[in-house]
């Protein structure tokens, strides 16, 4: 688990969590990894379209999306409130 979560972080990658909220519903996320401390990591979450933090002992597994969905996105990636942002890199100038 803790291997996807870093990969998440350093490739900006997506995964999916399986997660359990403090009611006990259990809950499928895509997320990417934004930063992580001792008990708990904050990351973008694609299901709720805004930065959340996530209990470490609450996540009940990572997995890799299917496979083609597996997406390392544009950097540099901008999290702005409730929405991600995706800047893209400007076009290459064309040589005469």
């Amino acid at each position: 688990m803790n291997g996807l979560l870093l990969t998440s972080k350093e490739e900006k990658m997506s995964i999916e969590i399986m997660y359990m909220a403090a009611d006990n519903t259990i809950t499928k996320r895509r997320i990417i990894v934004t930063s992580r401390a001792d008990n708990y990591i904050k990351a973008y979450c694609f299901t709720r379209k805004q930065k959340w933090t996530f209990k470490l002992e609450s996540i009940l597994a990572t997995v890799k999306p299917a496979k083609g969905k597996w997406r390392k996105l544009l950097s540099p990636i901008v999290l702005n409130r409730k929405k991600l942002m995706i800047q893209k890199r400007p076009a290459e100038a064309s040589h005469p």
